[in-house]
């Protein structure tokens, strides 16, 4: 029996940068914009970047997992 090792596959930079968000799959996008190279737009509010308050979540704003400010909510 062999034992094979399976890895997320995510997209680098330039792909992030040149693909158009509609030509991309929905992991992918996610990914990109976590790893904060596709700007965010959501109406959800969370408090990030040293802020007590609560505001949108809007433009280039990194996840936990890629050193930026905004916390896993999966």
């Amino acid at each position: 029996m062999r034992i094979h090792e399976i890895t997320e596959a995510k997209p680098d930079k330039n792909y992030c940068k040149n693909t158009p968000a509609h030509k991309m799959s929905a992991s992918f996008l996610s990914s990109c914009k976590s790893q904060g190279y596709k700007a965010r737009d959501s109406k959800v509010s969370a408090t990030y970047g040293g802020s007590k308050k609560r505001r949108p979540i809007k433009g280039h704003v990194k996840g936990k997992k890629y050193g930026g400010p905004l916390k896993d909510y999966s």
